[in-house]
């Protein structure tokens, strides 16, 4: 296993430590974890992946219909 930087290894400490804290508080309905993986030097930090497509970005962010997009695709690392 390859060893990660520092800035990556606390960017995913923070990740997790944020997910665990809005679970215990009840916040969190639905969480996913944190995968890293390498592609050639570069280190990439993401969750389970979703149906490809860009569903979380967009002028329609903030619609309905976005919402809804994003839930059906698995589009995001946590649902409040």
């Amino acid at each position: 296993m390859e060893k990660m930087n520092k800035h990556v290894e606390n960017t995913r400490e923070q990740i997790l430590n944020t997910l665990q804290i809005l679970s215990e508080c009840g916040l969190a309905r639905i969480t996913k974890d944190v995968i890293l993986f390498f592609d050639k030097d570069t280190e990439i930090l993401t969750w389970a992946n979703h149906v490809s497509g860009r569903h979380n970005a967009g002028k329609a962010f903030t619609t309905l219909n976005q919402y809804v997009s994003i839930y059906e695709t698995g589009a995001y690392h946590c649902i409040l």
